[in-house]
């Protein structure tokens, strides 16, 4: 295990040493020049840029058959650029609502159909449960900010999510149908908010809010999770104030007109 282990990184390695050779390079180029640049075996590089292709991030030109970077790349930048802009936005709210609620205050966003947590920070009363580590990931359809960033998709879409990625049921709160998810997700979009009641985790609830872009679209999501037995139903509904106002400041930032 251990030796695959190595081997498969090794090959990643490679993959990325030829990235930043082709990425150096004025224009496309041909095996020989990646294989010269990169040291490697012609064999070698042939084979991750077949890796690369399957995935998109490198084309070959029919005709002259050298390779190149893809427009793949570029679209990753964004998205990187567009992550680290809302991080900036969202740290003072961040502190603010850890500090009103006394629990973890955390910003997320969607990536390969799953959660990923991009900061958090503690409350006086926060526990280490409580508190994901940044760069962690979690399902969408069992977290109260998952189910805000599925109100981006249409009916065929969240069907298409249903298929391919599946229902995560971690506890028997879990919406784990799709009817279910649909009657919660329209319920969500009417209040503005989303709970995850001891959905991903028993005796665990968060209060979740969106973030939107000047289009409407949920780029990302405040969270604050606690005990059940701190962060109550009435807690929610008497202070959900402060987590809106938040976001709806951060969301106009962006050019959200509601």
């Amino acid at each position: 295990m251990k030796e695959k282990t190595t081997k498969s990184n090794q090959s990643i390695t490679k993959a990325f040493k030829i990235i930043e050779e082709m990425a150096k390079s004025s224009g496309p180029m041909k095996l020989n020049e990646i294989a010269a640049g990169t040291g490697f075996p012609n064999s070698t590089v042939l084979r991750m840029l077949g890796s690369l292709m399957a995935c998109g991030y490198v084309v070959q030109n029919e005709k002259s058959l050298k390779y190149s970077l893809s427009i793949k790349f570029n679209l990753l930048g964004e998205q990187v650029k567009s992550q680290m802009k809302i991080r900036d936005i969202a740290k003072p709210y961040l502190n603010k609502l850890s500090q009103q609620y006394k629990e973890t205050a955390c910003l997320s966003v969607s990536e390969n159909n799953a959660v990923i947590y991009l900061d958090a920070v503690e409350g006086n009363n926060s526990t280490i449960r409580t508190l994901p580590k940044i760069g962690s990931t979690a399902p969408m359809n069992n977290t109260g900010s998952g189910k805000l960033l599925m109100l981006n998709f249409d009916d065929e879409q969240l069907e298409q999510y249903v298929n391919t990625v599946g229902l995560v049921k971690t506890t028997e709160n879990t919406f784990s149908t799709l009817d279910s998810l649909k009657a919660e997700l329209s319920k969500i979009r009417a209040q503005g908010y989303a709970l995850d009641d001891e959905e991903n985790e028993i005796g665990i609830r968060c209060l979740a809010a969106p973030i939107r872009d000047y289009t409407g679209f949920v780029i990302a999501c405040i969270s604050i999770s606690a005990p059940t037995t701190r962060l109550t139903l009435e807690k929610i509904n008497n202070e959900k104030k402060y987590i809106l106002n938040a976001v709806a400041e951060i969301s106009k930032n962006l050019g959200y007109d509601q």
